[in-house]
């Protein structure tokens, strides 16, 4: 039904494991790195028709006021 992907690699005396296909289905391309005991999760979504004049790539960031209390 969905086209899951799984490597896993040792690196550094730890498990490295990159996922694709499992969350996040409705984004253009997600995957889900672990690496130890840490998960990061990068998602993309994109336009299906580039538009005219733009040349760069514009990056976006959102993060939850409660991320920065713990910094």
């Amino acid at each position: 039904m969905f086209n899951i992907h799984s490597e896993e690699i040792n690196w550094g005396g730890r498990t490295l494991k990159i996922e694709t296909g499992k969350i996040a289905r409705q984004a253009d391309g997600a995957v889900i790195v672990t690496y130890g005991g840490t998960s990061v999760i990068a998602t993309v979504c994109a336009e299906k028709k580039p538009k005219a004049g733009i040349d760069f790539f514009s990056f976006n960031s959102k993060l939850p006021r409660e991320i920065l209390r713990i910094w």
